[in-house]
């Protein structure tokens, strides 16, 4: 049964609602083409624009492709706006001459500028904006296909979600043949792109080929089935997330250029969960798993399973992996340089230590502070012995602990920090005293007192 159009509106506000995708008073760039699809998402957006108080710019990317056509379509897409009062932006590209350049596929190239032209309107509406992108039920069947024929693993066969980031897909309720049902029903007239009807490229054979195909020898309702399963996997996927979420925090943490893991706890992890957790790790790595593919977290797996200490993986990106005892350190290769001299430190204020990839944030503060962390230390800031600096280790350093002095060679020792990894600790000294192995220890030198009212309050941050 096809929706009319006063019902594919009760929908999508539903849909929209149950996902939280548009509160009201967003900003949205609405990617149009001019086809059924986007012609009504852009539609339904104009008729709610005062019942939410939207900010609707519509963005319409032209890809050089297909000549006079292509214009034609920007050319229908601008006056739909200007009849309706909408703002528009536009775009063009010639895509075929990039694609070569750069030495990617026609689809792959096309899609990259795309998006990359959608998220710079969607910066230039401001803080909160969303892309709003014209999927449907049908686009998330041949997704979900296009993965299982692939060998994806059960994030693959989540297909899309109605928000990825500031991407939302608020027409993934509905399918194709509603679409155009609701354009005939408000007397649109979309444009046609020719090439969605030549089998000329993966996605089109499946929606032109194999999917009717299915439907008509195997399952009369497989665009539904294969959306019921994205449906399910992404549910699964949510909780199992989180759970890797949780172990990630309990065996892993943060430290100066990287992050370090327990060897010991990730061994007692199961596959899927360590999977996972090693996913969120790159994650936390480098903002993303681009470039990682399925061999290279399986090869990062055996390596912390069976690696012996002292043994480096290189990894996709600019990180490798190093094995030192029952930890593992994640860190851009340390290149050999000198050692850092001496800087002063901005109190307060906030102060970048190119050299040791970290910012250390400074402040004065009159009470406590509380539930300082390894990155963060406090002292009395009236009895610091000097101006407080921070540099590389030195020969001959020492560190004033509770028990009396130690070497700062054998603290790195006893931790068992790898040698090349030792400069790029920073050593915060007041005068000619330590005071604060970033992320490692503090020392004894100026500690708080029962009358001590100005404490210094130093944290380090990742860059």
């Amino acid at each position: 049964m096809v929706m009319d159009g006063m019902a594919v509106l009760k929908e999508f506000v539903s849909f929209c609602q149950q996902n939280q995708l548009l509160p009201s008073g967003s900003s949205v760039v609405a990617a149009c083409s001019g086809g059924p699809d986007s012609l009504a998402l852009v539609d339904i957006l104009w008729r709610l624009r005062e019942t939410w108080q939207l900010r609707i710019c519509v963005a319409h990317f032209e890809h050089g492709i297909r000549g006079e056509d292509s214009r034609q379509d920007a050319a229908f897409v601008a006056a739909f706006c200007r009849e309706h009062g909408l703002e528009f932006v536009q775009e063009a590209a010639a895509v075929p001459d990039w694609a070569a350049s750069h030495g990617q596929s026609l689809e792959t190239a096309a899609r990259n500028l795309r998006y990359a032209f959608l998220h710079r309107q969607r910066e230039r509406l401001g803080p909160g904006a969303v892309i709003a992108i014209a999927h449907h039920g049908d686009d998330q069947a041949e997704t979900v296909l296009q993965h299982l024929l692939r060998g994806s693993g059960l994030d693959g066969l989540s297909g899309m979600r109605p928000q990825a980031g500031r991407i939302i897909r608020p027409l993934l309720f509905t399918t194709k043949a509603v679409l155009e049902e609701y354009c005939r029903q408000r007397g649109l007239t979309p444009r046609h792109d020719a090439t969605n009807d030549l089998p000329d490229c993966t996605r089109n054979r499946l929606r032109l080929e194999l999917l009717p195909r299915l439907a008509r020898e195997y399952n009369p309702g497989v665009r539904s089935a294969l959306c019921r399963l994205a449906e399910l996997a992404a549910a699964d996927c949510d909780y199992l997330d989180g759970q890797a979420a949780h172990l990630l925090r309990e065996m892993a943490r943060p430290e100066s250029g990287g992050w370090s893991l327990d060897r010991g706890a990730f061994r007692d992890l199961p596959l899927a969960m360590a999977r996972r957790v090693l996913r969120q790790l790159v994650q936390q790595l480098q903002g993303s798993c681009q470039g990682w593919e399925a061999r290279h977290f399986e090869q990062l797996r055996e390596f912390l399973l069976t690696g012996e200490s002292g043994r480096r993986l290189s990894l996709p990106g600019t990180f490798q992996a190093e094995l030192v005892y029952g930890t593992v350190h994640f860190h851009k290769p340390l290149q050999p340089t000198a050692a850092a001299a001496a800087m002063p430190l901005q109190i307060p204020g906030q102060t970048r230590l190119e050299f040791f990839r970290c910012v250390v944030q400074a402040e004065i503060r009159s009470e406590l502070p509380r539930d300082v962390g390894r990155e963060a230390m406090y002292c009395d800031y009236d009895r610091l012995p000097g101006p407080v600096r921070v540099r590389s280790r030195r020969a001959g350093d020492r560190l004033r602990l509770a028990g009396g002095t130690k070497k700062l060679k054998d603290f790195f020792i006893d931790r068992k920090l790898p040698r090349e990894a030792r400069d790029r600790v920073p050593v915060f000294c007041a005068g000619e005293e330590i005071l604060w192995l970033g992320g490692w220890r503090r020392t004894t030198v100026a500690a708080v007192r029962p009358d001590t009212k100005r404490y210094l309050f130093l944290q380090l941050k990742n860059i």
